[in-house]
């Protein structure tokens, strides 16, 4: 318990003095450790099977892209919706919702695909076969969680909240983004 809290102090110190910087590298880990899980809890792949590659560029789309955009998402909302109250909350959230889940889900699957080298013809089959049901798993999960977090929590710990709840939503996105369409499309 004394290294969770230990990394707990760390951390807050870090996101005090680095912001942007703490955000993105506690992003990319999270993203990379959610890849770990998809190909060796949910996938199955082993360890000798495991695609470090895969691992790298979604450690890499969290460092780069994920972090600073919901860093900068959450100061943009902040500023657009002044306030603690229930109603700011509500409108918050259904800004989240309404214009950064969709726009992030589609940007998220066309990103790793052009990391990938896919096709355009590729990455519009896979938003095409992948997004929907990826926005319908975003509704039921993120909804709730940002009640939470834009209720109790200060603005520099929210990305951290939110990659917390996103270690198991990264490794739900891992999967869906890896997962072959070509058998179902």
């Amino acid at each position: 318990m004394s290294i969770l809290r230990s990394f707990a102090g760390y951390y807050i110190k870090a996101i005090s003095t680095h912001p942007w910087k703490t955000t993105a590298l506690a992003t990319g880990l999270l993203c990379g450790t959610g890849d770990i899980i998809a190909q060796q809890v949910v996938e199955r792949h082993g360890i000798y099977s495991h695609d470090t590659r895969r691992t790298t560029k979604l450690f890499a789309m969290g460092l780069f892209f994920i972090g600073p955009g919901l860093r900068s998402w959450y100061v943009v909302l902040d500023r657009l919706v002044i306030g603690t109250s229930s109603s700011v909350v509500i409108k918050k959230v259904l800004l989240d919702q309404g214009i950064w889940a969709p726009t992030f889900i589609a940007a998220f699957f066309t990103v790793s695909d052009v990391i990938d080298g896919k096709s355009f013809g590729d990455i519009r089959r896979r938003l095409q076969h992948s997004y929907i049901p990826a926005l319908q798993a975003n509704y039921m999960l993120w909804p709730w969680v940002q009640l939470a977090n834009f209720y109790f929590i200060p603005v520099q710990h929210r990305v951290i909240v939110v990659n917390f709840v996103a270690l198991f939503w990264n490794t739900y996105l891992a999967w869906a983004v890896n997962k072959n369409i070509d058998n179902v499309v």
